[in-house]
């Protein structure tokens, strides 16, 4: 199964969610999955609208993230007509990561915009990111849940 994170930006919460979907601890450590966001953020550069491969979980699910602006249900109408006419019998999962954007991540992407020092932009996000953890990491869990019973099924 594809099990694809999206939001407006290929941004680094939808690496964070994807990192924070593929950890196989129960109990996440936010510094560390900080620290592979960090290291792996030269992959997204933000790509919108293209499939931008993450990795795969135990149960052998790819997991993918894009941006799609402000495009979400053409992007996911899309992928699921791609997969119709391919005939392939896998249909993708999509968790919108839209409603965890605050303050502080727009901030980020205004400052950015502004050409602030890049110190600050991640300095806002990291900040935002934080502020969203404890709900996105319930969320995570709950749509790992999920997506076991569906590949049980």
């Amino acid at each position: 199964m594809k099990i694809i994170f999206h939001d407006k930006n290929a941004s680094i919460l939808a690496l964070f969610a994807a990192l924070l979907y593929l950890e196989k601890k129960q109990k996440y450590d936010f510094k560390n999955i900080m620290n592979k966001t960090m290291l792996k953020l030269d992959v997204i550069n933000n790509q919108q609208g293209k499939l931008i491969y993450i990795g795969s979980d135990q149960d052998n699910n790819t997991i993918y993230i894009t941006g799609r602006k402000r495009y979400k249900k053409i992007v996911c109408r899309v992928i699921r007509s791609f997969h119709k006419v391919m005939k392939l019998r896998e249909r993708p999962v999509y968790f919108n990561l839209s409603p965890h954007y605050n303050n502080y991540m727009r901030i980020s992407i205004l400052s950015g915009k502004i050409k602030l020092p890049y110190f600050l932009q991640y300095y806002f996000i990291i900040r935002g990111i934080k502020r969203e953890f404890f709900k996105l990491d319930n969320q995570i869990k709950d749509f790992k849940r999920r997506v076991r019973l569906y590949n049980w099924l």
